[in-house]
């Protein structure tokens, strides 16, 4: 009779040692859970912005019906329409034009 209560406490104390180390395994994975839940609602909401980004993106690109029919030419403003607008040709030489109170830090452009 004393063998089986040693056997039976011997028992008990397996199951409360068992039972002890599967409560923190299990503590701990609820709380690698959370973590992994947290982490899934951040990529979801970085995904949800990245997608709004690329709609907005897309929305302002040319349709192909566009580009089928491009918006017509803008007129150059007036001061620019006293200016040949033809490239030289070979008769005529390219000619260095300055802007006013330019010094020699500043560009000249060819006409």
């Amino acid at each position: 009779m004393d063998a089986e209560l040693q056997t039976i406490v011997a028992s008990a104390q397996r199951l409360l040692t068992l039972s002890r180390r599967l409560a923190q395994e299990n503590s701990a994975l609820l709380e690698r859970l959370e973590e992994a839940q947290s982490r899934i609602e951040l990529l979801q909401r970085r995904t949800a912005e990245a997608r709004t980004r690329v709609e907005a993106a897309l929305e302002r690109l040319p349709t192909l019906a566009d580009l089928d029919h491009p918006p017509p030419a803008a007129t150059p403003p007036a001061a620019m329409t006293s200016v040949d607008t033809q490239p030289p040709g070979p008769e005529t030489e390219p000619m260095a034009v300055s802007a006013p109170g330019s010094t020699a830090e500043t560009p000249t452009f060819l006409l």
